[in-house]
């Protein structure tokens, strides 16, 4: 399992749950998926509410969604929190100081935020 949340893998066992037609070669994301075709069977997306109110989705493998519980919460938000910090500094060198401080700001929003609760599942 990885640190990072992966495109088109499961949020916590990095399982691949769409189908993987090309990965990254190079750069800050060498090894991960790059181009994703159709979701295969196993995949379930989750609806989680998160203490600020807004709502996010994320994507599962059967086997991780089928044992989630509260006691995940807080690993879960953790890796979706390192995830966009990930994004941020494999990117900061294109961005203005606008846009730095802006992902700051949203950074500082997130890490003071965490999952309420899981509110519907999607299989």
């Amino acid at each position: 399992m990885t640190d990072i949340k992966r495109l088109g893998c499961c949020t916590l066992c990095d399982e691949p749950v769409f189908e993987v037609i090309a990965a990254h070669t190079e750069g800050p994301y060498d090894g991960h998926p790059r181009e994703l075709g159709p979701a295969m069977e196993k995949r379930t997306m989750l609806s989680f509410n998160l203490k600020s109110g807004r709502r996010i989705v994320l994507t599962f493998c059967s086997e991780c969604a089928d044992g989630l519980g509260r006691d995940k919460f807080d690993e879960i938000w953790q890796k979706c929190i390192a995830s966009n910090q990930y994004e941020i500094d494999a990117t900061a060198i294109k961005l203005t100081p606008k846009q730095t401080q802006a992902h700051e700001q949203g950074m500082a929003q997130m890490r003071a935020d965490s999952i309420e609760r899981m509110t519907n599942a999607k299989r």
